[in-house]
């Protein structure tokens, strides 16, 4: 037997031989929500039926498979949390699990593994099998929405591929706006290849997530917000509100146009948005220029050598910027969209929505960087010969 382990790659100080396939496959599900690898190496490493990893990794994989499918003490599992895990499972299998049919072998599984002593305590009050039920697999010809769990047929339901689409249907089903999922089942969520959800629940989707930019003005919301990111996908505010607008402007297209006088180019056509959460009317390109404009009066100019370095900031900075640098970039704000002096974590919020919004990559930023580096290059006198 191998004394190396197949997860992490160090050698086992107490190797953990998997031959049940049922056990392989949890323990394989699980390895990809957490990141240990790819669904692809998973795939392959359930065929193995010599399949080895260390016994440590068990203890931690069952803490997170409980919090996944909230295993309470009365012993009741979360439909949607038990669907999030077998849709991973049947990734990792290479066909539809039958729903529910894996929930007697999550039960094996923590009743063998579990080690932890608040698991171990709701655990024994159940009398729980010690053999693995055989994997059941499902119909291919019916999909089941991962939001409802009604079964559907292919052309009522919406497969969701691209990572945008999969963010922002995990922050639509997070606590703060839909409350089907805690913070470790949108992170799960968020891991699959694809997603099937029913075409109908989209643009209910589409609405609440156009909402989110006010509740996040709440510091309670925008601070659970923070957190589900952070727990969901590693990263800061900024991923996720580009996700969330790409998602929900491209289900529900209404951008309420008006015909006004845009506030920068002073046109009066039909073409320009109001912008609610800004209380702007604007074009979408002038929108999109000055963020581009305010992106780059926030650039920081050194020198070295007497060439100057200028440094263009990217919008994911903005989120962290304290002090001196945060007060500049509320003036830089007020002076292009003249917005009232509130408090300063609203008009951060206002910030990072209009960046996530509007910004994209300005093609001329390198132009720009090339001649402000030649007007403020410091030109040396040759010593005098002696």
């Amino acid at each position: 037997m191998s004394k190396t382990c197949q997860s992490c790659y160090n050698i086992c100080l107490r190797p953990w031989l998997i031959t049940d396939p049922t056990e392989r496959l949890i323990f394989l599900a699980m390895s990809v929500i957490l990141n240990r690898f790819q669904l692809e190496t998973a795939e392959a490493g359930w065929k193995d039926s010599e399949y080895t990893a260390c016994l440590s990794h068990a203890d931690y994989t069952c803490q997170q498979l409980i919090k996944i499918v909230q295993l309470t003490p009365e012993g009741s599992m979360s439909p949607i949390g038990v669907r999030v895990f077998e849709a991973m499972a049947g990734f990792v299998a290479g066909f539809p699990i039958r729903p529910g049919s894996l929930v007697p072998a999550i039960w094996v599984f923590l009743g063998k593994l579990a080690k932890r002593a608040e698991d171990r305590e709701i655990l024994q009050n159940f009398l729980i099998d010690s053999t693995y039920p055989q994997v059941e697999r499902g119909d291919d010809r019916i999909i089941y929405c991962l939001q409802c769990g009604q079964y559907q047929l292919i052309d009522t339901t919406q497969t969701l591929h691209k990572r945008h689409e999969k963010v922002a249907f995990t922050v639509y089903c997070s606590s703060l706006i839909g409350g089907l999922m805690n913070n470790e089942q949108c992170h799960a969520s968020a891991e699959l290849r694809r997603i099937s959800i029913c075409k109908s629940h989209m643009y209910a989707q589409a609405l609440d997530l156009k909402g989110l930019e006010f509740k996040l003005l709440d510091y309670r919301k925008a601070l659970e917000f923070s957190r589900m990111v952070k727990d969901a996908f590693g990263r800061g505010w900024m991923d996720a509100l580009k996700c969330i607008n790409c998602y929900a402007y491209n289900i529900d297209r209404c951008e309420y146009k008006t015909e006004s006088k845009c506030k920068f180019c002073k046109k009066i056509e039909t073409t320009v948005i109001f912008d609610p959460f800004l209380d702007c009317h604007a074009h979408w390109a002038c929108f999109q220029k000055r963020t581009c404009d305010m992106q780059w009066d926030l650039r920081t100019v050194t020198h070295e050598n007497g060439y100057p370095k200028i440094r263009v900031p990217k919008p994911e900075e903005f989120e962290t910027w304290q002090g001196a640098d945060y007060e500049k970039m509320l003036s830089t704000m007020r002076k292009y969209f003249g917005v009232k002096e509130v408090s300063w974590e609203h008009e951060r919020v206002q910030i990072l929505v209009m960046f996530a919004r509007y910004w994209r990559h300005d093609p001329l930023i390198e132009q720009r960087v090339a001649e402000e580096s030649r007007m403020n290059r410091t030109w040396f006198s040759p010593p005098e010969l002696q």
